[in-house]
């Protein structure tokens, strides 16, 4: 879909619509003031210890809180933004905002029933239609704000599909809102800080440079920069929708077993890092080489970006899970903390070096965020993760290792693609590389994944695909695994 909305929109309307969607993104983590985590950290507590009443409680006013306070805030910023006919202006906030409003407790209630297969697989689905309504609007009407106006249509239908999977009791509690008044103890003083720190967190961690790219460079900067970063989101999706489910495994795992999480956290960064370790050390160099190809001359100087930003979103990928350990604790303060000096990080380094360097700028912002995220879990939280500091720090030996793979992976393909005179034959030479390599490096560095991990994957993973898949993990990953028996 990228591919399609790059090639037809042009380098500087591309990067408008990534204006539009990031603004909309951290208005709406704005609004909802940390709501929908405290919704999941406490419903999924409850939810474990059987107390449906307090989740149904729980999501009759977050619900109340979506409708009566969110919806209208976001629909005054719509009006302020939005440039396209008042037809679709009319469709936008109806499905974009209220619908999504009205119904937005339900992909919580999922995620707190422990249902995230089928939330997935509704996910998996949504995303093909949104894509097929995208490319829709963006042949008929080639502008990014119609674009933008149709991808929030998809997503409030959504979430009307999603009610139907919600168990009916909490599926009532979901259409019945009510005054966001008599939250358990506890509540607003978590979901407050998170709120906070979500904000942060949205502006550090997405592609929000594009605001002060915005305004410090040119529209073809933010427009490479958008496409770069969103390239690197698409090729970690499949990851990240593999370790979703952890959020609520892992709260409801605090909540009964505690002496477990060291053993769960060893597994997560296994499987994690393992998973994000492939996508750098293969798909990134390939997809990096293929850039000109996929998405035109205009883009080709973005290829080295993507390469960086796959480095940098690998990293991240790993660390997501990691915070979901300190969020079991409720330490809404440390999440606040960490998210407000990444936020700092990325924007004393974009500030600096925008001006200068253009896109390049922004993924040093992001090369800061990293390092932050990383200097604070291991300074403040190991006790979280029930690890030493030295542990913590080792447990990001692999993707350190997938990223000198995917370096000399690109290295290599660049100079066959130069030789051969053909991109594919420079793909198909980093791919080849880059796997080689990385399972090489994995190996020295006693990383990899043990039998339990694959078989946890594989029953993620869509029947279609799991026998091959665990069988690559197994001939790759599984036997390094084997041979450091811990990881």
């Amino acid at each position: 879909m990228n591919i399609v909305l790059a090639r037809v929109l042009g380098v500087a309307d591309y990067g408008r619509l990534a204006y539009l969607t990031m603004v909309m993104e951290i208005v709406g983590v704005i609004v909802m003031v940390g709501v929908g985590n405290g919704l999941i950290q406490f419903g999924a507590k409850a939810h474990s210890r059987g107390d449906h009443d307090t989740v149904k409680s729980l999501l009759r006013r977050t619900q109340g809180f979506r409708v009566l306070v969110g919806a209208p805030i976001l629909t005054g910023v719509v009006l302020l933004l939005a440039d396209v006919p008042v037809a679709l202006l009319v469709l936008a906030i109806l499905f974009g905002i209220w619908v999504p409003a009205g119904f937005g407790g339900a992909p919580a209630a999922l995620t707190i029933q422990n249902d995230t297969a089928r939330a997935a697989r509704l996910a998996m689905v949504m995303n093909l239609v949104t894509q097929a309504v995208v490319v829709t609007a963006v042949l008929s009407i080639p502008q990014p704000d119609v674009v933008w106006s149709a991808r929030m249509v998809v997503g409030g239908v959504s979430v009307i599909v999603a009610i139907f999977l919600v168990q009916r009791r909490y599926r009532r509690a979901v259409l019945t809102p009510r005054w966001p008044s008599g939250m358990p103890a506890g509540f607003w003083r978590y979901a407050v800080p998170m709120g906070l720190s979500g904000i942060l967190s949205t502006i550090a961690l997405s592609r929000s440079e594009v605001v002060l790219l915005e305004h410090l460079s040119t529209a073809e900067q933010v427009g490479l920069y958008a496409m770069a970063f969103g390239l690197a989101g698409h090729l970690f999706a499949p990851a990240q929708a593999l370790l979703n489910p952890l959020t609520p495994a892992i709260s409801a795992l605090r909540e009964v077993d505690v002496t477990a999480i060291k053993e769960a956290f060893r597994r997560t960064v296994r499987m994690s890092s393992a998973i994000a370790g492939l996508i750098i050390a293969v798909g990134g160099p390939v997809l990096a080489l293929l850039v000109p190809v996929l998405y035109g001359e205009a883009f080709a100087s973005a290829s080295r970006l993507v390469l960086a930003l796959v480095v940098v979103s690998g990293f991240l990928i790993v660390t997501y899970p990691m915070q979901t350990f300190v969020s079991a604790r409720l330490r809404a303060g440390s999440a606040l903390t960490v998210n407000a000096l990444s936020l700092v990080a990325t924007v004393v380094v974009a500030l600096l070096l925008i001006p200068a360097v253009g896109a390049w700028g922004a993924v040093m912002g992001k090369f800061a965020v990293v390092l932050t995220r990383v200097a604070w879990l291991g300074w403040r939280e190991p006790e979280s993760f029930m690890v030493g500091r030295w542990e913590f720090v080792t447990s990001f030996r692999s993707v350190a290792a997938a990223s000198v793979a995917g370096l000399a992976a690109f290295a290599g393909g660049t100079a066959a693609a130069a030789e051969l005179n053909s991109p594919f034959w420079g793909a198909g030479t980093a791919f080849l590389l880059g796997g080689t390599l990385f399972v090489l490096l994995v190996m020295l560095v006693r990383g990899g994944l043990e039998p339990k991990d694959i078989t946890a994957i594989g029953r993620a993973l869509p029947s279609q695909i799991r026998p091959w898949a665990t069988f690559v993990l197994r001939l790759t990953l599984g036997s390094s695994a084997s041979r450091a028996g811990r990881s």
